[in-house]
């Protein structure tokens, strides 16, 4: 008998285990900076804590740290700070030619870090003339809203879409830049330009997104049903089952956005100002487990982790200084 009640308790402990699952949940808030809350459910505890400013990506065996600026306070002189988790320092910032250029943070994921830039003055102090005065003024346009996505390993390297989506996800994301920008003629066989797509979320969802003005008056791209989700654990995502997001609106009506775990068990929903985790069963939304307070007007990041690594995450938040 206490051979297997030996042999219960062991089996009790891996199922344990094998349920373990957290998020490192980037917010993005006003003016382009961010946060991270830290949200996992251990055994039978649903935990939660913030990690700090920013965003902490957990990637070889320790984390990244990002941070943008305040775009509101920079005084375009904004850029974005990257810590890897041996301690190296990489800044992206404004060139000498371009002073005015704003960086900031569109999406983390253990792939891909995405940027978004704009130039509010044009080619820095350059003299332009008068006859040239249209041209610029769509150059300056077209550039104000387009991505940079940049590799971690290289981080001046511009990644193609054609890296991480398949071929049938770049058709319709052609389709859709067509449609929205009518004068733009695109190539669906040639690969996307790195500057012009990113990653976004839509309503629990991480699409393939990308905004483009080919001048001034012309529409931008939007994100349209039709475009195939993301699903690669690179780029944050999975293919988990998830409530709707009219459930998820009926009993948050101020919700920006959530996010379910790949095994359907939690479900976290974000409001402007506070964060709400629920048990959840597939498409069921069930009990609340627990709210933070935090400001928020976006996700940013969505960093699953699962198994063993929950728990050598949990140790490493720990040790965040604040």
């Amino acid at each position: 008998m206490r051979s297997f009640l030996i042999a219960s308790m062991f089996v009790l402990s891996a199922v344990v285990s094998a349920e373990d699952v957290g998020i490192l949940l980037g917010l993005g808030s006003p003016g382009g900076t961010g946060s991270t809350l830290w949200i996992s459910q251990q055994g039978v505890a649903t935990i939660t804590q913030r990690a700090g400013q920013g965003y902490w990506l957990w990637k070889d065996g320790g984390f990244w740290h990002i941070v943008s600026e305040d775009l509101r306070a920079s005084g375009g002189r904004a850029r974005v700070v990257v810590t890897d988790a041996s301690g190296t320092v990489t800044v992206v910032k404004s060139d000498d030619l371009n002073p005015q250029t704003d960086y900031w943070v569109t999406f983390v994921a253990p792939k891909v870090l995405g940027m978004g830039f704009h130039l509010e003055f044009g080619l820095g102090t350059k003299s332009i003339d008068p006859k040239d005065l249209e041209d610029l003024e769509k150059w300056i346009y077209r550039r104000r809203s387009i991505y940079r996505n940049v590799g971690w390993h290289e981080l001046d390297r511009e990644i193609d879409a054609g890296e991480y989506f398949d071929g049938q996800t770049m058709k319709k994301f052609y389709e859709m830049l067509n449609e929205h920008t009518g004068s733009l003629a695109t190539d669906p066989d040639s690969e996307m330009p790195p500057t012009n797509w990113t990653l976004t979320r839509d309503q629990g969802r991480w699409y393939l997104g990308g905004y483009y003005r080919p001048g001034p008056g012309d529409a931008g791209g939007d994100i349209p049903d039709e475009v195939p989700e993301a699903v690669s654990p690179d780029l944050g995502a999975h293919a988990g089952r998830r409530p709707t997001w009219s459930q998820v609106r009926r009993k948050y009506p101020e919700a920006i956005d959530f996010e379910t775990s790949p095994d359907g068990g939690l479900t976290v929903i974000v409001t402007p100002n506070e964060t709400f985790i629920h048990k959840s069963n597939g498409r069921s939304l069930q009990k609340l487990l627990r709210k933070v307070t935090v400001t928020a007007d976006r996700i940013v990041m969505t960093q699953w982790l699962e198994g063993d690594e929950v728990r050598k995450v949990a140790e490493a938040v720990t040790k965040i200084k604040r």
